[in-house]
């Protein structure tokens, strides 16, 4: 979801192995997902601070978001 409620940000397919295991929390394909999940939640974080972070919300943080930056969400 968006920091807009009731919109879908991505539809992400979960190809991993049933029934899941404790051992597949450190396999690659498991940390690949849990990196681009964050990734996701991080940009609609910093895009619901939108007000905040163009009041300098964020100065000193030394936060890095995709090759545009912050303008991109903002």
């Amino acid at each position: 979801m968006t920091a807009r409620a009731g919109h879908i940000k991505a539809q992400i397919e979960v190809a991993l192995r049933r029934p899941r295991a404790a051992e597949m929390m450190v396999s690659r394909p498991f940390l690949d997902l849990r990196s681009q999940l964050h990734e996701l939640i991080r940009e609609e974080s910093l895009a619901a601070m939108g007000g905040e972070l163009k009041d300098g919300g964020l100065e000193g943080f030394g936060t890095e978001v995709g090759p545009k930056g912050l303008s991109e969400l903002v």
